[in-house]
């Protein structure tokens, strides 16, 4: 149920579920300290072990009251939404198989207990997986929070739509003065048919701007629109056969540059996208 991720309402209710959990939790770990006291003399209980046994029952005493970070919004602004969005994702489901292995961890090592090994390393590993699943837990919540926080700022920005340029790249092209050259040292207009063109421009590489093309495009198109540019560019028109080679070759490029710089970015269906043009 922690797994869900949903609006603010429904994670609150997660919180709810955590703290409960969290307080099973400590019980759980007062049973085991006590057990191992109990059949220890005082002189083999060690220091260490009750200050780990102490911390850990604070920590999971303490009520899980995470708020979303609206320092992510600027994050949005600087990396691109989508890329806010896609690592946000990418740690929730890091922190889903993490608290997955320490729960199963840590039932493991109660049964161990409770079947009689009380060993100090037993002990010390079941402290430290609960810590660390304490810690989890409130890393996950933090993440839903900030996720349904971008989420609602998408919905109120309408980022989650691309935004695409419904001028055709070469209809813009055909219209251009022909002394008019879109490369990285004479660009004459910021559309993002422009942008695309001195990208793969087959006269002037300026590696400097296509790092600050893929580092900023975010914040200006969608990456989905972006790949559909490129592909867009490759196709060359009759009208333009005579670079038609040499265009593509830059185009495919420039793809891999994309590809290469912005994993992130490259969701399934611009994988298959992809795969589909290298296919063909």
């Amino acid at each position: 149920e922690l797994g869900t991720i949903g609006n603010m309402q429904s994670i609150q209710k997660n919180q709810v579920e955590a703290n409960k959990l969290l307080e099973v939790l400590a019980k759980c770990n007062m049973w085991a300290s006590g057990t191992r006291i109990e059949n220890l003399p005082p002189s083999r209980v060690e220091k260490i072990e009750v200050q780990i046994v102490q911390q850990n029952y604070v920590d999971l005493s303490k009520t899980l009251d995470t708020s979303p970070d609206t320092s992510i919004l600027v994050g949005c602004v600087i990396d691109g939404w989508y890329a806010v969005h896609n690592q946000l994702l990418r740690n929730l489901e890091e922190y889903k198989s993490l608290m997955c292995a320490l729960s199963t961890q840590i039932t493991s090592l109660f049964m161990t207990f409770h079947k009689g090994d009380i060993s100090q390393p037993t002990f010390l590993f079941l402290e430290v997986c609960i810590q660390r699943f304490a810690s989890i837990v409130k890393e996950f919540l933090q993440a839903q929070e900030d996720y349904a926080l971008i989420m609602e700022d998408a919905e109120k920005h309408q980022k989650i739509k691309p935004k695409v340029n419904l001028v055709p790249l070469w209809e813009e092209a055909k219209t251009r003065n022909k002394f008019d050259v879109e490369s990285p040292k004479t660009l004459t207009k910021a559309s993002i048919n422009s942008l695309i063109e001195a990208l793969t421009d087959v006269t002037v590489v300026e590696s400097e701007f296509n790092a600050i093309l893929f580092l900023t495009y975010r914040a200006y198109i969608h990456p989905q629109t972006l790949l559909d540019k490129l592909f867009e560019r490759f196709n060359v028109p009759e009208e333009f056969k005579r670079q038609a080679s040499r265009i593509q070759f830059r185009a495919l490029v420039a793809i891999r540059e994309f590809v290469k710089t912005c994993p992130q970015d490259i969701d399934m269906n611009m994988l298959k996208q992809l795969a589909d043009f290298v296919a063909d």
